[in-house]
């Protein structure tokens, strides 16, 4: 987290936000009955500080594109209360409100008012949209002739260009090819590091936890977690590998334990520590396999009867993993939850020595 914002004036306050929705509404207002309503959201509450980013993530059906319509402006919440400070730049269905038979140009100035743009300036706002989304000769076309990349280069730009204070973003960074998310995250950075606030939903949890200061999941339309990025999506995650847990497999005779560099059993390792796996009642032969909780092998290590496997200090990036030790005769498995702590930042999950040769010397 960004230490100088944390001072800095609270920009989105949520305080107990809940949304429903009525069941068959029509019959009931037609008869004149109370409406059974469904819950979407409940008791949601965050906030979020000027120049600081949250991330909110959660399966499909979580709670997350309601919680960002609430945001915006485009409902209202059931009960509770949203206070937003600033103007709002909003970017919830990439691509999809763009018109097809106006230009590029005509979309970026006729939509601009209607998200927000302030009278004025126009000029200026315009020729940032073009650059931005470098669709050359196409800025003059239609949009029912564009690719499907250059109409999410034109949506984000349109928003870019607005400057608001506010960004409001839905899986902006999970769609595009590889140059497009690239301009949109060094966008963001550049937004939140000169004093703007971004409410980003995304499923990518490496990208919640590069961009942003904290991170609310929701689960079932309710906050299962709030805090750091790296500590919400760690339990994010586990929550996934017990749900991918096979039903009434045979319990292992191996046990998996997570120590320190004295070998002491412990809750967590720094990353300046290095990771050690201990291995006690296993068979004759095993294989431990280190996974991130999206299930992606980083590592797997063949190993004989018990002992401890040691990973060397500075080689697992911070983040959670899980740990599996898997006898070689097939039998069952043990499986350990491992947290990396520290304060890296980089994406991914270990850390390759390198260096850099300047000019080919």
């Amino acid at each position: 987290m960004r230490s100088e914002t944390t001072q800095a004036p609270i920009a989105v306050r949520v305080h107990r936000a809940a949304k429903s929705y009525p069941v068959r509404p029509t019959l009931g207002v037609v008869r004149g009955r109370d409406v059974a309503r469904v819950p979407v959201l409940q008791d949601v509450s965050f906030e979020v500080r000027r120049g600081q980013a949250v991330g909110i993530i959660g399966a499909n059906g979580a709670g997350k594109s309601t919680l960002l319509r609430l945001l915006a402006g485009l409902s209202t919440p059931t009960s509770g209360r949203i206070e937003v400070e600033g103007g709002i730049g909003c970017l919830l269905d990439l691509g999809s409100g763009l018109v097809e038979d106006w230009t590029g140009a005509e979309n970026a100035e006729r939509l601009r008012p209607l998200l927000g743009g302030r009278p004025g300036r126009s000029r200026e706002s315009l020729e940032r949209v073009r650059d931005f989304a470098e669709i050359g000769e196409f800025w003059d076309a239609p949009v029912r002739t564009y690719s499907s990349g250059m109409r999410l280069r034109l949506a984000y730009a349109i928003v870019a260009g607005l400057r608001p204070e506010v960004l409001i973003v839905d899986e902006v960074l999970s769609v595009g090819d590889e140059g497009f998310q690239r301009r949109c995250m060094a966008h963001i950075l550049d937004f939140v590091g000169a004093g703007g606030t971004m409410i980003l939903a995304s499923h990518n949890l490496y990208q919640v936890e590069r961009l942003c200061d904290s991170a609310v999941w929701l689960r079932r339309g309710r906050m299962a977690a709030y805090g750091p990025p790296r500590s919400v999506t760690g339990r994010y995650r586990a929550s996934l590998a017990d749900a991918k847990a096979r039903p009434g497999a045979e319990p292992s005779r191996c046990r998996l334990t997570l120590v320190d560099p004295r070998d002491r059993p412990c809750g967590s390792v720094h990353f300046s520590e290095g990771v050690g796996l201990r291995v006690e009642g296993g068979a004759s032969r095993l294989a431990i396999h280190l996974l991130n909780l999206d299930g992606v092998p980083i590592g797997s290590f063949s190993v004989d009867g018990d002992g401890t496997l040691r990973l060397p200090p500075d080689s697992i990036l911070p983040g959670h993993y899980t740990a599996v030790a898997e006898e070689a005769s097939g039998g069952a498995e043990s499986v350990l939850a491992v947290e990396v702590v520290g304060d890296r930042r980089e994406i991914g999950a270990v850390h390759l020595p390198h260096h850099w040769v300047k000019g080919g010397e």
